[in-house]
């Protein structure tokens, strides 16, 4: 009698990242890459390389004589790249390689410009006459922004019409500056002061998002996009953003059909706007083949993903770290209809553009060894996985530590593993620590715990402990119902598995009600059917307890 186990959780990354021109000079080449992305601001450009850990902005010699203050913007700007690395370094307890400070470095300057720039053309909004007011604006335009929150601060303390838009743009440095916590306090602020204003409450929601309260980010995103709507109507860009942000809550929060429903309004409205090649139509095709897979609608996933990762490598080209998160989902969806050799190359290429983008020890490296060894382990190559999910483990608990979700992930998959090399007891170990710290983590009904617990369940029952596999069973089943519904696969396979502890135990008649439920539901799904593995292991199943019910003179 075979159990069905859900043993491969893997991680779905969509980024918004943006390209990067890199190049590399001499020996450098072999150690350190000198790599360097071209910042537009006002009158010229500014571009930033890494060499042997230290950070450099520079300009080319003809524009040095266009931008006003460059040597200071220089100085501020290098200071604050430094600064943001170090705050990277000291949440994350790891090195970052020079390859990894100068993409975070790029991404850092490219964004504060385009914040700066944004904010800037808010001045009106904090009553440009006001002499505190003008000192802001001119320590933005110099980069210079300890000053300019010093001053935000200064002028919060002033009784003036514009104290929840001082709030704000506060709160977005102090966001850009990875002040998370110090942003939300003044958010909140500013949402205090101005409770319609769709702008604060987007992002606060983005913001609350970050900081892991996904039900306030929801209810912040759902308050946004009820102002927008009516300001703007349906076909406006803000809207499209407001459903796509809401999306993503309703999907962390496990409710994948409202984050379908959300994302694909949003998809037809940025095509409307910006056409099918533009970057914001690719992250929302990304979501919506997210939440599919996450339905168990594989096919469905796959177009979206295919036609997310075309568009991304004719925007960024083939290196960019943008196409190897488009690969690595990509290669997800393959793995779970069973094509693993398919998944495997685009696993590998994902994995080989990381660790040239990152190196060893960077979390996206991790992931993409975590989701080959699962395609490896589907082959019957228990070793190979096996050693690439240890690599996974020791990088992410350096990395974060042994409460981490993604060390959860790898050490379940690192579990499953060994359960299938007949080393029941490393599973059960190992599963036990995942399940431990995905309850702490999550809560007791997220999806992921049922995961743990049917994992742990299918790894009592191979040590013929059918009772504890039982209640582990019953408890994944009712909190995939929730989420889920009854039709979903996940559903059918805790039924399964249901099924095959009570045949162990003799109980055919409650068995047989469990694959006969499970059997209609993956025979009836499209992407399963009765040629799938999984239904004619139900299949099996349930002739197997009808069989076995027979020959005791009884019928179902």
């Amino acid at each position: 009698m075979k159990a069905i186990a859900l043993l491969y959780f893997c991680l779905i990354i969509s980024a918004n990242a943006q390209a990067i021109e890199q190049s590399c000079q001499g020996d450098d080449c072999v150690q350190v890459a000198t790599n360097i992305g071209t910042i537009n601001v006002v009158g010229g450009t500014l571009q930033i390389a890494v060499n042997n850990g230290i950070v450099s902005v520079f300009g080319d010699p003809e524009d040095e004589l266009k931008i006003n203050d460059y040597d200071i913007k220089v100085k501020n700007l290098e200071v604050q790249i430094q600064k943001s690395l170090d705050t990277i370094t000291t949440q994350e307890k790891r090195h970052i390689s020079d390859q990894e400070k100068l993409v975070k470095g790029w991404e850092y300057a490219k964004n504060l410009v385009k914040e700066l720039g944004k904010l800037n053309k808010r001045i009106a909004y904090l009553d440009e006459k006001n002499t505190l007011t003008k000192q802001i604006q001119a320590a933005r335009k110099r980069f210079d922004l300890p000053r300019a929150k010093a001053l935000l601060k200064q002028k919060q303390e002033q009784d003036d019409d514009t104290a929840a838009e001082t709030a704000y743009q506060l709160a977005e440095l102090q966001r850009h500056d990875l002040e998370y916590l110090d942003a939300d306090t003044n958010y909140k602020k500013a949402i205090y002061l101005d409770p319609d204003n769709a702008v604060y409450l987007s992002a606060a929601g983005n913001n609350a998002y970050t900081l892991g309260d996904f039900p306030d980010a929801k209810k912040l995103h759902e308050r946004a996009l009820a102002i927008d709507l009516k300001t703007f109507g349906e076909a406006h860009p803000d809207v499209a953003r407001d459903r796509n942000n809401l999306g993503t809550a309703c999907y962390v929060l496990g409710e994948y059909r409202k984050a379908i429903t959300y994302y694909e309004l949003a998809l037809a409205s940025d095509i409307k706007n910006y056409g099918e090649a533009h970057p914001d139509v690719a992250i929302d095709r990304n979501n919506l083949g997210g939440a599919w897979y996450s339905l168990g609608e594989y096919r469905k996933a796959v177009t979206y993903y295919e036609l997310a990762l075309a568009s991304d490598i004719k925007t960024y080209g083939d290196a960019h770290p943008d196409v190897a998160t488009d690969r690595n989902n990509l290669a997800l969806v393959w793995e779970a209809l069973g094509e693993h050799y398919q998944a495997i190359d685009l696993f590998e290429q994902a994995l080989a553009s990381d660790l040239a983008t990152y190196g060893e020890t960077h979390p996206d490296v991790a992931i993409r060894r975590n989701n080959l060894g699962t395609a490896w382990s589907a082959l019957g190559e228990y070793r190979k996985a096996i050693d690439l999910f240890e690599l996974a483990l020791a990088s992410d608990l350096k990395t974060f530590g042994e409460a981490h979700p993604n060390v959860a992930t790898d050490r379940n998959n690192l579990a499953g593993a060994w359960q299938a090399l007949g080393e029941y007891r490393k599973a059960i170990d190992l599963f036990e620590l995942t399940l431990a710290s995905n309850i702490k983590t999550y809560g007791e009904d997220h999806p992921e715990v049922a995961i743990k617990r049917n994992n742990l369940g299918a790894a009592w029952q191979a040590l013929g402990e059918y009772r504890k596999a039982i209640d582990l069973f019953e408890l994944t089943l009712a909190s995939d119902i929730n989420p889920f519904g009854n039709t979903h696969p996940n559903v059918a396979i805790d039924r399964n598995n249901l099924g095959s502890a009570w045949t162990a135990l003799g109980e055919y008649i409650k068995a047989i009600s469990y694959f006969e439920l499970a059997y209609d539901t993956l025979n009836a799904n499209p992407n399963y059917g009765p040629e799938h593995p999984s239904t004619k292991t139900l299949l099996a199943n349930l002739s197997d307890a009808k069989s076995q019910l027979g020959s005791q003179g009884k019928s179902p």
